[in-house]
């Protein structure tokens, strides 16, 4: 699975939440669909959302990842109906505990490995030790605020991030509980943000990621979101 090939590499960190309770209980989960002008479906978790023209659909089915501009129709090849099974315990940080259904950059993918964000969404599934988004987000920060211990630059600049409690707009009438991270350069400045909000649908979660660096970034993602229904 590479389809954070180019989104995760920013972030050097390992958040592991452990968990005793096993995913055999968590059900297969719809990939979703989409159709030729970029509008994504998922019948398990009940909800669309029509995806913006100005930006590139990421497809990683073929082993890279190839940016497709949504000012075109959508290929007839990528997102097709089909399942996922969650086996691995949450860990939003390694590849293959995080279950992608899409990703979408408003970037090319030069732009993208130059690191010249301008934002980058991306939806997915991953279990849920506490059947509970804020709780499960709670869990989260205690782990990472263990891990910041031993860099004094990550957790100087996260302090306010990791004691924050904070809801995410998802729908009209929906509000998700969100993580941020910020990234310090040498100097100790932020050079990027990462957003991690959580969906929960009992035994596991909808996984959406945000990366930008912008507020006005952030603000057209957050609007996007807001249309989801």
């Amino acid at each position: 699975m590479k389809f954070l090939k180019y989104l995760l590499p920013v972030y050097s960190l390992c958040i592991i939440v452990s968990c005793n309770k096993g995913t055999d209980n968590i059900p297969e989960i719809s990939k979703g669909t989409l159709t030729k002008d970029w509008k994504y479906h998922n019948e398990s978790m009940n909800f669309t959302i029509q995806l913006p023209n100005s930006w590139s659909f990421i497809d990683n089915e073929n082993g890279f990842s190839k940016f497709i501009p949504m000012n075109q129709n959508a290929p007839g090849t990528i997102l097709t109906e089909g399942k996922i099974k969650i086996s691995k315990e949450l860990n939003i940080t390694q590849e293959d505990a995080v279950y992608p259904l899409f990703s979408i950059s408003n970037n090319s993918l030069d732009e993208v490995k130059s690191g010249l964000r301008k934002g980058d969404l991306v939806f997915a599934v991953v279990s849920s030790p506490s059947e509970n988004a804020e709780k499960d987000i709670k869990l989260i920060k205690e782990e990472l605020k263990k891990q910041f211990e031993s860099n004094s630059d990550y957790l100087k600049l996260n302090k306010e991030n990791l004691e924050a409690t904070n809801n995410l707009q998802f729908g009209k009438n929906d509000k998700i509980p969100y993580l941020k991270v910020s990234i310090p350069d040498i100097n100790g400045n932020i050079t990027g943000n990462r957003m991690y909000a959580l969906k929960n649908y009992e035994s596991y979660n909808l996984l959406i990621i945000i990366t930008y660096t912008t507020e006005e970034e952030l603000q057209n993602i957050q609007s996007l979101l807001s249309e989801v229904v």
